[in-house]
């Protein structure tokens, strides 16, 4: 079995160093696997990309890692799409490039791929975040709980693994990272399991986006979601 990863990242110059290595040094461990690691550079100007290039060159371990750079700024759904465009595994495992989800997790996510679930959550704990995120991920988490009845602590993670199929050829509208869990489940993914992920602060670097505004559009991408997902367009 093959499986990829898709990490985006931008401006992660000081977090990609140890991330990288620590990607290696857990997938080195594991057997009876085939890896393929994408790396997707959106528009970084910080010199992460040659970083990248550079660790590439260097690499001599079994683990292939491949490095893409977006051509017109993709964002997170944009950069992420063309990590998926290129994996060529039966799985996809999707996570951050902050260093906030800990590579050594990756061994639970491949048992778990190993017993046939066809997605993967991993959960955050003791995440400590401003009272309006938490509230609107509950709000979220609640709406897709009455949809899909799935009894799942979250329908939103980083940190993912996906059967390829329920993933691949999406349409992709913007901020559709947000949403694949719910959008596997509705293009049919049934077996889903759940591990706890012991949640990093970001220690290096600084978060791109403003808390307010991103809960104000929320609303409303999440209603505009909403309306595409009943309305077939993922199917």
């Amino acid at each position: 079995m093959k499986i990829s990863f898709a990490i985006p990242f931008h401006n992660e110059k000081e977090n990609l160093p140890i991330l990288l290595s620590s990607i290696e040094k857990n997938l080195s461990k594991i057997d009876k696997f085939e890896f393929e690691v994408n790396l997707v550079d959106d528009l970084s100007n910080d010199g992460s990309y040659e970083l990248c290039e550079k660790f590439i060159q260097s690499n001599i371990s079994k683990i292939r890692f491949k490095l893409f750079k977006l051509k017109k700024k993709g964002f997170q759904s944009g950069a992420l799409k063309k990590g998926f465009d290129e994996s060529t595994g039966d799985y996809i495992i999707c996570m951050d490039a902050d260093l906030q989800d800990d590579p050594v997790h990756i061994s639970n996510f491949i048992e778990k791929i190993s017993n046939n679930y066809e997605i993967v959550i991993g959960v955050r704990k003791n995440r400590k975040a401003p009272s309006i995120l938490t509230t609107g991920l509950k709000i979220y988490d609640l709406i897709f709980e009455k949809i899909f009845k799935k009894n799942l602590t979250t329908y939103r993670a980083p940190f993912v693994a996906y059967k390829s199929k329920y993933v691949k050829n999406l349409p992709w509208f913007k901020n559709d990272h947000r949403y694949l869990i719910p959008t596997a489940i509705n293009r049919g993914a049934s077996l889903i399991s759940e591990i706890e992920i012991a949640y990093k602060e970001r220690e290096r670097g600084k978060s791109h986006y403003n808390r307010v505004l991103k809960v104000f559009w929320g609303i409303v991408e999440f209603g505009i979601f909403l309306y595409r997902l009943k309305s077939g367009r993922y199917k």
